[in-house]
């Protein structure tokens, strides 16, 4: 009979010990558990069967103090064979038998099962329990699934593939790097971004979502500070449409957006802000898509350009230095807003009405409240507060604006019917067809003319 390589390797330095043979291959080995598998039951304390013929493999004894190592290159049918007695009859060859050539065993399930290598990540920890390979998962790779795929297949996915990537793993600060810096390259790659310096307008929550990484963002308080841990001081949180619930109710929120706008974006000198900001400059923004926001802050949150630019620089300007839109000047020399309120305002000084142009009045406070209204109209003892609402209901209009006309419908009925001093009228973009008839008849209803 013939001696493998690796039994006379393993026989070396064990000379002196006693020998049998193997009741099967009848190769006379020496009686030590490098080549059997202990047995109290037998004289000499070991099976006589060789571990190869038990269907195991053959211990390294040359480790030092010792210790004994496995030599992970076993017959294919031997483990196959050992791992399927395994599951019918919960026996293996010795106590480390998974564990040592559990990887082998799970691409033998693999091919058995027919898998399809790309759906292995949904596979979660019943899958390793009900194929026995559930201990191996624990010891070697800490539980994690991932790393006993990436093994197996090393760079297939991505560990937020997998269903079972959950909060543990996204509480990681560097996990979510990788996740987004991940992203960008994948936008980068497809064409959705053509540029780092359009994400803010590319990249929105349903980008994370449609990678499956949405969940990271909750550890972030805005896309504007995920994107941070990649590009930090690159963008300003008001480029981006996604944005915290409530973060320009904050008045700090709103000067910061502005002070960032003129110091860090135009860089301008304070003093040049009537040079270049007007209510036109935020209105259309086809030059720069990234200054909308400004527009939805003005049309939420003020009632001109100048009282959020005196917010946050007070005392620096008056009204007269930044009007609402460059060319809306009436006849008297007012600025209004737009086209069709100079328009109204025209058609008011035809009829000789005694009327003011609420910005150029300034606020006045009902019951503790301070309100500008568009026009004050005076007859006799009494001022009509008129609204007028252009932009209610049109479609390419999304700053709030409905909102906004329902708070100042409410606010208005609620303060004429605590002081009657006042009433309210409210005019909208149908009051103006057919040469102001519907604006003359309400007019005529409130004894105006």
């Amino acid at each position: 009979m013939e001696y493998t390589d690796q039994e006379l390797n393993l026989m070396k330095g064990l000379e002196d010990l006693p020998k049998k043979p193997c009741k099967v291959c009848l190769k006379v080995l020496p009686v030590s558990n490098v080549f059997f598998r202990p047995e109290k039951r037998q004289k000499d304390g070991f099976e006589n069967k060789c571990k190869v013929c038990r269907g195991g493999i053959y211990l390294d004894g040359t480790t030092k103090k010792g210790s004994t190592s496995i030599n992970i290159e076993l017959n294919k049918f031997s483990v196959e064979e050992a791992y399927e007695n395994f599951l019918i009859s919960n026996t293996l060859p010795y106590q480390s038998f998974i564990l040592d050539n559990h990887m082998y065993i799970f691409y033998y399930i693999i091919e058995k099962e027919n898998v399809d290598t790309n759906t292995l990540n949904t596979i979660d920890r019943k899958w390793f329990q009900d194929r026995r390979l559930y201990s191996s998962l624990l010891r070697l790779y800490n539980g994690s699934i991932f790393k006993f795929i990436d093994a197996a297949y090393p760079n297939k996915f991505n560990a937020w593939d997998f269903i079972t990537v959950g909060r543990k793993y996204w509480k990681v600060r560097e996990n979510r790097i990788e996740a987004i810096r991940w992203l960008i390259d994948q936008l980068l790659d497809d064409g959705t971004l053509e540029s780092i310096d359009d994400i803010p307008k590319v990249i929105n929550y349903t980008s994370f979502n449609d990678k499956s990484i949405s969940k990271l963002l909750g550890y972030y308080e805005s896309m504007h500070e995920a994107i941070e841990e990649i590009y930090p001081n690159k963008f300003y949180i008001w480029q981006y449409s996604y944005y915290p619930e409530g973060f320009y109710d904050s008045k700090e929120n709103r000067a910061r957006c502005l002070k960032e706008l003129v110091h860090d974006y135009l860089k301008l000198d304070v003093i040049d802000i009537p040079k270049v900001l007007s209510y036109e400059y935020f209105n259309l923004c086809h030059h720069d898509k990234y200054l909308m926001r400004f527009k939805y802050i003005l049309d939420r949150y003020y009632d001109s350009l100048y009282d959020y630019v005196d917010e946050v620089f007070p005392n620096m300007f008056n009204k007269r230095d930044l009007p609402y839109k460059n060319g809306y000047s009436t006849l008297d020399n007012i600025t209004v807003r737009s086209e069709p309120e100079r328009a109204i305002h025209h058609y008011l000084m035809e009829l000789d009405i005694n009327y003011k142009y609420g910005d150029y009045v300034g606020r006045m406070k009902l019951n503790g409240v301070n309100v500008l209204p568009d026009w004050y109209i005076y007859k006799g003892d009494k001022i009509v507060l008129v609204e007028y609402y252009g932009m209610l209901d049109m479609n390419n209009v999304d700053f709030g604006y409905n909102d906004k006309y329902e708070k100042k419908e409410k606010l208005y009925k609620e303060l004429c019917e605590l002081d009657n001093t006042y009433e309210y009228m409210a005019v909208y973009k149908e009051d103006l067809e057919n040469g102001f008839s519907g604006f003359k008849d309400k007019l005529i209803t409130y004894n105006i003319i």
